[in-house]
């Protein structure tokens, strides 16, 4: 029994060490999260959370406004509170995604101006591109309908 423990054990340790030699290092992750912005996009996020909530309980009446600015002014405090826990955690979630080379190499692209426009513009080219892919479902979806039905 104790060889068996033992040899899961020893397994267990190299499966550990073959995982943290492909991950990055957390203050790498940190660097890309830093050339993303994703601090920017936070506080973006957050103002249009604060936002989103305070015309919802409007909208649901039964609330004064000094009830809703007081349930806002909570929930804003708490996610700026808590927004650099996140940041760390998605800085985590880089570093066990990619290499230190390979986050080296994403940092240097988002920090070269091609790499800002580009991430500059992610919000746009989602819209985008949800929209090109919307119009080509329904222009296939048309199609295919008129194929099989005729017209």
């Amino acid at each position: 029994m104790q060889s068996i423990v033992k040899i899961a054990c020893a397994a267990a340790t190299a499966l550990i060490m073959c995982a943290n030699a492909y991950a990055g290092s957390l203050e790498n992750g940190r660097r890309l999260v830093d050339a993303l912005d994703m601090e920017t996009q936070l506080e973006q996020t957050i103002t249009q959370a604060i936002t989103q909530a305070k015309q919802q309980l409007y909208a649901s009446g039964g609330a004064s406004m000094a009830q809703i600015n007081q349930v806002a002014d909570a929930l804003e405090a708490e996610m700026r509170a808590s927004a650099p826990a996140l940041l760390d955690e998605l800085a985590q979630i880089y570093a066990n995604q990619f290499t230190d080379k390979e986050l080296d190499d994403l940092v240097e692209f988002y920090e070269s101006p091609t790499g800002q426009k580009y991430a500059a513009s992610q919000s746009a080219l989602g819209a985008a591109q949800a929209s090109a892919t919307e119009q080509w479902m329904q222009g296939v979806s048309e199609r295919a309908m008129s194929r099989l039905f005729g017209s």
